[in-house]
C-alpha cells in the first residue's frame, strides 16, 4: 500500500498507540518526502545529471576525490566517511578510512556487513548530510561548482541505486541529488549572508588587504613620551647650553629688565658728581 494511502487510516485507527516506534518512522519518513517534493521539483526546470566518471558534475559524487576534515579525521572522500560510520567501533571505522580507493572502502563495508550498527537505516540520511557538507564547505572550488547550478534539478542518474540514485528509469528515491540540492541551498543562504555584511569570503581569499595598525591607546601614548624625554636628556651635551644661539633659542617667557628706584637714585647721583680727572683740573 501507497504511504499516502495510510495516512486516512491512522486517523480511523484508535488503537494505534501514539508512541509506537513504526508510527514515528512512518511520519519521519513523511516528513522528508514532503520536504523534498517542496524542493522545487518542477519538471521543466533545469535537469543535471551525474554519475560516471567521464561525464560532467562527477564531482556530485561520492567516489570524486575530495579530502575534508571532520571528526578529527582527515577523509579521502565522502564515500569513505559514509561507509566507515555504518560501524561503531573506531577501529572498524579506521579500516574503512584507510582504504586506497573509495571503491575499496564501499566493498570493505559490505564485507563487514554483519558488523554493522543496529540504527544505521535511521541515521544513514544524517550521515550523507554532514560527509556532503563537509565535502563542499571545506572545498572551494567544489562549493562554486555547485552554487553555480542554481535552482537545477540534480539527479545521481544510475540503475545501480534506487536509494540514493533515481534507479535508471526515475522510480528510485535520488536521495543524494536532494542532499545536494539542501545543501546548495544552506551554502547559497550562508553566502548570501556574507555579503549583506559586507564580509565576501571568497573575495577575502583571493586578495590581501592593505595592513593599517591600529591606533595606540591612551596608556602606550604616555608610555612612548615618557621614554622620548628620558632618552633626549640622557643623550643630550652638558655644555650645550654653551653653543647655543641666543637668536635660535626661543625662551619661555617673556623676561623684561627691572629697574628699582634704588639704582636709578644711585646712577642719577654718580653721574652728577664729576669725575677725579675732573676734580685734578680743576685745580691745577
Amino acid at each position: 500500500m501507497d504511504l499516502l494511502e495510510q495516512i486516512p487510516l491512522l486517523t480511523v485507527k484508535p488503537r494505534i498507540d501514539p508512541y509506537s516506534r513504526d508510527l514515528d518512522w512512518l511520519f519521519q519518513d513523511l516528513q522528508r518526502t514532503l520536504s523534498h517534493e517542496s524542493n522545487n521539483l518542477d519538471r521543466s526546470q533545469k535537469r543535471i545529471e551525474f554519475y560516471n566518471a567521464n561525464e560532467p558534475y562527477y564531482e556530485f559524487t561520492n567516489f570524486f576525490d575530495a579530502p575534508f576534515s571532520l571528526d578529527g579525521k582527515r577523509w579521502p572522500t565522502s564515500e569513505h566517511y559514509f561507509q566507515a560510520h555504518k560501524f561503531l567501533i573506531l577501529y572498524d571505522q579506521d579500516v574503512i578510512r584507510s582504504c586506497s580507493t573509495p571503491r575499496d572502502a564501499f566493498s570493505k563495508a559490505r564485507s563487514m556487513d554483519h558488523l554493522k550498527r543496529p540504527d544505521w537505516e535511521s541515521v544513514k540520511d544524517e550521515v550523507m548530510h554532514r560527509a556532503v557538507m563537509a565535502k563542499f564547505s571545506q572545498n572551494a572550488v567544489l562549493e562554486k561548482l555547485l552554487l553555480s547550478t542554481g535552482d537545477a534539478y540534480l539527479v545521481e542518474h544510475t540503475a545501480n541505486d534506487r536509494y540514493w540514485g533515481d534507479g535508471g528509469d526515475g522510480s528510485g528515491k535520488n536521495k543524494l541529488g536532494y542532499t545536494l540540492m539542501a545543501i546548495r541551498n544552506e551554502l547559497g543562504t550562508s553566502s548570501q549572508q556574507l555579503q549583506i555584511e559586507g564580509c565576501d569570503l571568497r573575495h577575502e581569499l583571493t586578495s590581501t588587504p592593505s595592513y593599517r595598525p591600529p591606533p595606540p591607546s591612551s596608556l602606550q601614548m604616555s608610555q612612548t613620551s615618557a621614554s622620548s624625554v628620558t632618552t633626549s636628556s640622557a643623550t643630550s651635551s652638558p655644555t650645550s647650553f654653551l653653543t647655543s644661539s641666543p637668536m635660535t633659542s626661543s625662551p619661555t617667557r617673556d623676561t623684561k629688565p627691572v629697574t628699582s628706584g634704588l639704582v636709578n637714585q644711585r646712577r642719577s647721583a654718580f653721574e652728577s658728581t664729576p669725575s677725579q680727572s675732573e676734580s685734578r683740573h680743576k685745580k691745577r
